[in-house]
């Protein structure tokens, strides 16, 4: 499906008048953020090690926002990405690096 096709289903204004799943959201604190991503890694990182399947946590996106609609991020910075690794060292909890051309680059 092309974007064009997509487009022609959302009525754009419509949707800028919704309030986002964030917003409705009670707000979470990053401590209580990184308690859960804490939880999530020592009960899948056993069964990823097990499977042969690695783990790789994106950084935030758009970079370099703390909170994004009053929500708090936690991966935007090298030593959040070292916390990260140290919730549960092993092989399989990394990191995703997308490197997306940009043609400001030479």
């Amino acid at each position: 499906m092309r974007i064009e096709d997509i487009r022609s289903f959302i009525d754009l204004a419509e949707f800028q008048q919704q309030p986002s799943a964030a917003s409705s959201q009670a707000a979470i604190s990053e401590e209580a953020m990184w308690d859960n991503l804490k939880y999530f890694l020592k009960r899948v990182v056993p069964v990823a090690e097990q499977a042969g399947v690695k783990l790789a946590m994106h950084p935030d996106d758009p970079p370099g926002l703390p909170q994004l609609l009053g929500q708090p991020r936690i991966m935007g910075s090298i030593e959040q990405f070292e916390r990260l690794v140290a919730l549960e060292p092993s092989p399989v909890n990394g990191i995703d690096t997308w490197l997306k051309p940009d043609a400001s680059v030479s």
